[in-house]
């Protein structure tokens, strides 16, 4: 009796796959590795960028172990035989501000080194922030006020405000955030947020802190992994405001 087609098909894909699968046994495969390279940008305490951009430490975790090199007179680096994979990179300068890439996809193998946007951390500063008020509220507008103690050398510096239904509220635990530049010819946060009403719609009760921001040229942030939180890399974690809270009246919405 012969043998249908369909069976006789069956049976040769199945001996094709046994036969790849038996030569596929010993093969290695050899993950291509290439050049990584970038810059960081440093914003010194008077606001500026140095001539000097050296000594700031990139590290490459991933890497097993993670690479580490520094940075030279120009705020250049270079990763060398860097194997393709996935990598978070660390910027750290002592004294100044974090900022990290998470989730970086490096794929090696190219003739040309791949290259990374440039990074900017800044220079920590002696800010003070003093007595965060919500002076009132006008529709969607609600009024800020704050006086800030600045270094004298120091042409101007920026805040960054975050809000939340929680009194929790801080750079890591936040709904809303907004950026405000301070000049030091009045140092003094006299501004206005508009309010999203979604968030929060009226009658309820809102939260804000504010933190000194040192960025100059990038705004620039990661997501933490384990929250979903954008953190922001240029705020000075250590030194934010007190915590204002207003509650949003319905007639004025």
């Amino acid at each position: 009796m012969q043998t249908p087609p369909i069976i006789r098909i069956f049976i040769t894909g199945a001996l094709l796959l046994l036969l790849t699968l038996s030569c596929e046994e010993n093969i290695t495969y050899e993950l291509l590795s290439g050049q990584l390279t970038g810059s960081i940008i440093l914003v010194d305490d008077s606001g500026k960028v140095p001539d000097d951009k050296s000594g700031a430490e990139i590290t490459l975790e991933g890497s097993d172990p993670p690479m580490k090199v520094l940075t030279d007179i120009d705020g250049l680096f270079t990763f060398d035989n860097v194997q393709s994979g996935t990598y978070n990179i660390l910027y750290r300068k002592e004294g100044y501000t974090f900022h990290r890439m998470n989730g970086f996809l490096f794929v090696g193998g190219g003739e040309l080194p791949i290259r990374l946007s440039a990074a900017e951390i800044s220079q920590k500063l002696d800010v003070r922030i003093d007595s965060l008020e919500i002076t009132g509220q006008r529709g969607r507008r609600i009024y800020l006020y704050a006086k800030l103690t600045l270094p004298e050398n120091l042409p101007f510096i920026k805040c960054r405000l975050y809000l939340s239904n929680s009194p929790e509220v801080s750079f890591d635990n936040y709904i809303s955030t907004q950026n405000y530049q301070i000049h030091s010819t009045y140092p003094y946060l006299d501004k206005t947020y508009v309010l999203d009403t979604f968030q929060f719609p009226a009658g309820s009760e809102i939260f804000m802190k504010c933190y000194p921001s040192g960025d100059l040229y990038y705004d620039l942030g990661y997501v933490d992994m384990n929250s979903g939180i954008y953190i922001y890399s240029s705020v000075f974690k250590d030194s934010p405001s007190n915590v204002a809270s207003y509650v949003v009246t319905k007639e004025e919405y």
